[in-house]
């Protein structure tokens, strides 16, 4: 499985970020998490095509997550696309995904692709289907922000990846015993704030040190002095820890 940092960004983006989503491959499938403002460019700068994606899963209905969407549906109309599209959202969003998609007018265009729907309670741990055949399990993680708001857990082959979307510190994540691979929101360094998490607290909060392989950080603020601090904290933490970029590509093993 692999991961592709399309954003790192804040709800602001920044000078060299986008707002933060990403790309999951796994074997002939992808799914995109959240969708920023130029996915298309984006996708190509990877050289995935656009008919690869097969599932789009917004955490959570805030404009920097979900305002790329009309911008992902024009072009894949206009590049001829056929395969259907699964688009995943908590049950509470679902009637304003589709106000979202009659205000786009897609059900005027002349689209020959299938938009499927599916729901899933942000307030529960519930598995999705995407990729399911292939031996890859995704379940939701219920998240703590101003909004009905869900991350993602992916194991395969006994490796385990989280990500948080927008959170505060979670009580889901810490009863992790292992995370090979935390992506986790650190809006700001060591400030701590309501609706997000700091770096520091999520060092703290998670025992990086004893509990989790490699520790990336996301939805990231220009005026944060992160690499400041990730230099005050001892060698082995430093180690673990990733200051995200827009392009930044993992792999789960």
């Amino acid at each position: 499985m692999d991961i592709t940092l399309l954003g790192t960004g804040n709800a602001v983006a920044g000078k060299d970020r986008e707002n933060t989503y990403l790309l999951v491959e796994h074997e002939e499938h992808a799914m995109m998490i959240d969708v920023g403002g130029n996915p298309l460019r984006r996708l190509k700068q990877f050289d995935v095509p656009q008919a690869k994606i097969d599932a789009v899963f917004f955490t959570h209905f805030h404009i920097d997550h979900i305002f790329g969407l009309p911008s992902l549906l024009w072009g894949m109309w206009l590049e001829g696309r056929r395969k259907k599209l699964t688009i995943y959202c908590s049950k509470t969003d679902q009637k304003r995904l589709e106000q979202y998609l009659d205000v786009m007018q897609v059900k005027e265009w002349p689209i020959q692709f299938e938009i499927d729907i599916q729901t899933y309670d942000a307030g529960q741990r519930e598995h999705i289907s995407w990729s399911a055949s292939t031996g890859l399990e995704v379940k939701t993680i219920p998240a703590i922000h101003s909004a009905p708001t869900a991350g993602l857990e992916f194991r395969l082959d006994g490796h385990v990846t989280v990500y948080s979307a927008d959170t505060m510190i979670n009580e889901q994540i810490k009863q992790y015993e292992w995370i090979d691979l935390l992506i986790h929101e650190a809006t700001s360094a060591d400030e701590h704030l309501d609706n997000h998490s700091s770096l520091t607290e999520v060092v703290e909060a998670y025992n990086v040190k004893e509990k989790v392989g490699q520790l990336v950080l996301v939805h990231l603020d220009d005026e944060q002095p992160y690499e400041k601090t990730v230099e005050a904290m001892p060698a082995m933490i430093q180690q673990k820890c990733t200051i995200g970029y827009d392009g930044l590509q993992l792999r789960l093993r």
